[in-house]
């Protein structure tokens, strides 16, 4: 018996009709899921507090500065970028900032208080990018743009030149690259090439991501154990690596200057471990990551000598909770054998993989974690409702209890003292 023909025989067309009419009302209706009141508050809340902040500076830097409305490395950048420009153009050799002057060097041509508008362009630009991969590849839910708009340092960076902000919609790019059935390998090397343009580290790492997978192929759920082998080796390893790798040469000068002050550095000094012996390198590793995931959380710093809130400070400690509850769902989330679960798992494995790179630093650096946050925050969407709360419950018990016990113990609470800054080019009336 010849089977029909589906494409001609009439008998069949109904059917056939019949099939393609449910198929393309099922995408109608996929397409016209609804977003929630979460995603549209949400972004209407950011683009508030960010004027607001915006404002405040304006008026009254001083101010901003005194409340900790104002984010240090934003000012530095600022006043570094205005001395380029004094001396001669931004374009020169010798600036160390040039991705950060793709991006808002064009803004001196005009006003630097412009750069206000250039980190709208590129928030509403990471939104919509957040949907495409978060809400239509990654399937997680219209509230998990909280990863993406729910970190308050992205509110207090809206005034000025900053790398976070161009890092989080690089970041989204990439990972829109890596979920594609066809995989766009060189395209995602593009964009680690544009990020090491902003932060060295974070890009050239993402580099050696990117080619991790590129060899594993499909089997992303290897990923993980893949690249923390491969950055606890280069932590034992760390000193013959910085003699020949700028990058990490660059950061053993860095850590030798802040050892004193920097928590790792503290305990490594107590612990008379050194970084440059292999089994020393090793231990500082696993503190690193320990730090890194915790230290946020734990150590807030909310309020100033004077006892008002140090909005800066509150706003690294919601981070820290957000951060902390996102890589413990990634975790859960790579565990999942199920083939339907393939791009789910796969921003997972970024997610804990950004910890990981991060961790190499000799530093303690958890601010590093933020353009990876919206995507291991839309992974932990993806668990079931028990395992997402259970994170989410986990992050926000260990950080209070932490304070609490700080506060029974009598222990002196982290201040901020009076802070001054040059006042930057992007207040008009400078």
């Amino acid at each position: 018996m010849v089977p029909p023909d589906y494409e001609t025989d009439a008998s069949v067309q109904p059917y056939r009709m019949s099939i393609e009419h449910q198929a393309s009302r099922s995408c109608r209706t996929k397409k016209a899921r609804p977003l929630g009141y979460v995603w549209y508050c949400s972004i209407a809340l950011f683009f508030t507090l960010s004027s607001w902040v915006l404002i405040l500076q304006q008026i009254n830097f001083d101010l901003a500065v005194e409340r900790g409305l104002v984010v240090p490395d934003v000012v530095n950048i600022a006043l570094t970028l205005e001395n380029f420009w004094i001396q001669g153009g931004l374009l020169q050799w010798s600036n160390p900032f040039i991705g950060i002057t793709i991006f808002y060097g064009w803004t001196w041509f005009l006003h630097p208080a412009l750069c206000y508008a250039e980190n709208v362009v590129l928030i509403m630009a990471s939104i919509a990018m957040f949907r495409r991969v978060g809400l239509q590849k990654l399937k997680a839910p219209s509230w998990t743009i909280l990863g993406l708009l729910g970190n308050p340092y992205l509110v207090l960076a809206m005034p000025g030149p900053n790398k976070e902000i161009p890092l989080l919609l690089l970041t989204l790019y990439l990972v829109d690259c890596l979920l594609r059935d066809d995989r766009r390998w060189w395209s995602a090397l593009g964009f680690c090439a544009l990020m090491y343009t902003l932060r060295d580290g974070y890009g050239l790492f993402l580099m050696l991501c990117v080619c991790s997978l590129w060899v594993l192929d499909k089997r992303e759920r290897h990923l993980p154990a893949m690249m923390l082998g491969l950055l606890a080796t280069a932590a034992c390893l760390f000193g013959p690596l910085a003699s020949i790798a700028p990058v990490l040469g660059r950061n053993l000068a860095i850590y030798q200057d802040l050892i004193s002050s920097q928590p790792v550095g503290g305990l490594a000094s107590a612990l008379a471990l050194d970084p440059l012996s292999t089994l020393d390198g090793l231990t500082l590793y696993g503190l690193r990551l320990m730090y890194n995931l915790l230290s946020m959380a734990l150590f807030p710093v909310l309020h100033n000598q004077e006892g008002q809130v140090y909005w800066i400070g509150l706003g690294y400690w919601l981070f820290g909770i957000l951060i902390l509850a996102a890589l413990l769902g990634c975790a859960l989330r790579t565990q999942s054998n199920s083939r339907s679960d393939r791009h789910r798992r796969l921003g997972a494995a970024l997610g804990l993989c950004v910890w990981f790179m991060v961790s190499l630093s000799l530093f303690v650096q958890p601010r590093y974690l933020m353009p990876i946050l919206p995507i291991a925050f839309a992974a932990l969407g993806t668990v079931s409702s028990r395992s997402r709360w259970l994170c989410i419950s986990t992050a926000v018990a260990i950080s209070l209890t932490a304070i609490l016990i700080n506060q029974v113990l009598e222990r002196a609470s982290l201040e901020v003292g009076p802070e001054q800054f040059a006042t930057p080019p992007y207040i008009w009336q400078s």
